[in-house]
């Protein structure tokens, strides 16, 4: 049953417009702040940029820093709650045939398993696409325009990592949107509370924790509490499903 929400996902077309909104927020990244001028200079300045193609040349500017994370800075994380929330939404609508051939159980948990996946996918892909841009940059720049840059291995083991941390990160991020789903109809509170809250808890709750109560505490920093958060969501999804009487009616 996961397979046939994923399938369904995968074929609309919104699903692949939050991916390109995703990569969107990666290339228009800072990735290199001029410290004598103050001047802040875009992934995408690398493209076009004489200078900044000077400094990827000679090794001031690292890509495989910049796919990694580091001197990353972009928006993305702040609207990633809108971004993985969209599979939720897509597959908020319930078929009465396919509910009716298993157990209900079943059905809504099959769906917060593909929502899941399919969330933190959205942020998967648009980094891997992130990824092959900055491979086509250097071939471009070493074939067309002849430039010597420092060889730079971009798959490898820190790549995994990363690639699967951002996946990690994108599940949390969708949990909020999937819980609403299961309460609320309205696709544009789904989307936009998980946005409102995940804005708030940066830039309030964030600053009054210590450190060392957020390493423990917090899913991101604890892989323990990060299972038991799944673990608690599906549990809820799951007595909520035993208590609906709407038979599939969305």
């Amino acid at each position: 049953m996961i397979k046939l929400f994923i399938r369904r996902v995968w074929k609309n077309k919104i699903y692949w417009l939050a991916v390109f909104s995703a990569l969107v927020l990666l290339l228009c990244s800072v990735i290199y702040t001029d410290m004598m001028t103050g001047e802040t200079f875009t992934y995408l300045s690398l493209f076009y940029n004489e200078d900044m193609q000077a400094r990827l040349g000679y090794g001031a500017i690292s890509l495989k820093d910049i796919f990694i994370g580091y001197n990353l800075n972009n928006y993305l994380w702040m609207f990633a709650p809108i971004i993985v929330g969209i599979p939720c939404v897509l597959n908020q609508r319930t078929e009465r045939f396919v509910l009716f051939r298993g157990s209900k159980n079943g059905y809504f948990i099959s769906k917060y398993v593909s929502n899941l996946i399919l969330g933190g996918g959205i942020l998967v892909l648009a980094h891997v696409i992130f990824i092959l841009t900055g491979m086509g940059l250097v071939q471009y720049l070493t074939i067309v325009k002849q430039m010597d840059i420092l060889p730079e291995l971009f798959w490898d083991s820190y790549m995994a990592q990363r690639l699967w941390d951002i996946f990690c990160d994108g599940v949390l991020n969708a949990i909020p949107g999937i819980l609403l789903a299961e309460f609320i109809r309205n696709k544009y509170l789904i989307l936009c509370v998980p946005f409102v809250w995940n804005y708030l808890v940066d830039m309030f709750l964030m600053s009054w924790i210590p450190l060392e109560i957020r390493q423990v505490l917090l899913p991101e920093e604890n892989p323990i509490v990060y299972a038991g958060v799944l673990l608690a969501c599906g549990i809820l999804i799951k007595v909520v499903a035993e208590r609906r009487c709407d038979c599939g009616q969305k």
